[in-house]
């Protein structure tokens, strides 16, 4: 599963070492080159990475724990985003986090392109977010999203959010957003909606 995750074509990584010595892994900078993130939901409702978060989370003398990130960042990367019977394509993503800790309020910038392949029309536009995410030592439940401001721009459109996002597992979002004019019809290369509006 780890190695269908995500692959990379240079990956630069500095580290401490006194604190591996005693099992503890903190780094200064990580950089994803242009990496490839699968993220595919089963029909048993598992993702496929949900085997590297429950062996993190067990706890184990022998074992390294990720403690602290102090600069980690993705260029130009790309996310496949597969659920039974759906597939999302999002292109040149870029990611930056500040002082990660997986139990601590962790800012983020991320931008990405998107594109998706529809029977009605093709659909791109690009998605700009920032705010600060706690991953809850990596319990999906309790992790979330804080300070949340999205932009997200297609269909010669924008869309302006503001708000948060909790429970990772089953995401409950809690938004104020503004909109130009959408009627269901652009909005068919996303989904068909059971109602005529505008």
């Amino acid at each position: 599963e780890v190695m269908s995750f995500v692959t990379a074509d240079y990956i630069y990584a500095t580290y401490r070492l006194a604190p591996l010595l005693k099992r503890s892994i903190v780094l200064d900078s990580v950089v994803l080159v242009s990496p490839k993130i699968e993220l595919i939901k089963h029909s048993s409702g598992n993702w496929n990475f949900s085997d590297i978060l429950e062996t993190y989370k067990q706890p184990s003398a022998k074992k390294n724990r990720l403690n602290r990130i102090t600069a980690a960042e993705i260029r130009d990367g790309t996310i496949s985003l597969r659920t039974p019977g759906e597939r999302y394509s999002f292109e040149n993503v870029s990611l930056t986090l500040k002082d990660f800790e997986p139990d601590a309020d962790t800012p983020f910038y991320l931008s990405v392109f998107f594109k998706r392949k529809a029977l009605a029309r093709d659909l791109e536009g690009r998605l700009y977010a920032e705010g600060s995410v706690n991953f809850s030592n990596f319990n999906m439940e309790n992790a979330e999203v804080k300070d949340l401001s999205l932009t997200f721009s297609a269909l010669n459109k924008s869309f302006k959010a503001e708000g948060g996002l909790k429970n990772f597992r089953r995401p409950d979002f809690r938004l104020t957003a503004r909109t130009e004019r959408l009627s269901d019809d652009d909005l068919a290369p996303l989904f068909k909606s059971p109602y005529n509006f505008a």
